[in-house]
């Protein structure tokens, strides 16, 4: 009924039942889609951040980091936890083609910690590190087969995230397919 009379929060609030499947509210992304970028337009600080996180993953949406990174951005200065933790992250990584400000990122976090954001807390320490050690010394490419296959999964992450390749979510795709694969007729189980 809120979200009926133009209530930003109420709708950002629906958007959240339908892209959860919670209440009476199907799982229905399209419609959580429309229902956030109608808040987030509306100027909801929460829809605004999470706006910003559906289109830099692409998720039913063209993925575009600069226009994300602006709304993380917009968030981060109406007060959302989770827009000030995201554009400290692009300051700390030089997503979206902002200039990369270690300790402009780490005052962001710190500032989403304050609001009690957990994830802000735990990459405190990331974003300490970065702010004391602006220049890490530069990693070297795997120059053979055989140096890319001893690389861990988290070196290999990083490197194809240098390449311009995020798969954050593929793993969990992948493991979605794992666990539907397994529950197919005549599949073994492990």
């Amino acid at each position: 009924a809120a979200c009926a009379k133009g209530h930003a929060r109420a709708c950002f609030q629906v958007a959240e039942m339908y892209r959860e499947g919670q209440y009476q509210f199907p799982k229905d992304i399209p419609q959580a889609l429309r229902y956030t970028k109608w808040a987030a337009h509306q100027g909801d600080p929460q829809a605004l951040s999470n706006l910003g996180h559906i289109i830099i993953n692409g998720m039913g949406v063209i993925r575009d980091d600069a226009k994300a990174v602006r709304l993380f951005r917009h968030a981060a200065k109406l007060g959302a936890p989770e827009g000030m933790l995201n554009y400290g992250l692009a300051l700390l990584r030089g997503n979206g083609g902002v200039r990369v400000d270690y300790q402009e990122a780490l005052e962001w976090a710190q500032k989403a910690a304050a609001e009690g954001h957990t994830l802000a807390h735990q990459q405190l320490p990331m974003f300490f590190n970065a702010s004391k050690n602006p220049n890490p010394p530069a990693r070297s490419h795997p120059s053979s087969r055989e140096e890319l296959c001893r690389l861990g999964v988290k070196d290999l992450r990083d490197l194809l995230r240098t390449e311009g390749v995020d798969f954050s979510d593929c793993v969990e795709k992948a493991d979605l397919v794992a666990r539907a694969s397994q529950r197919l007729p005549g599949s073994a189980e492990p």
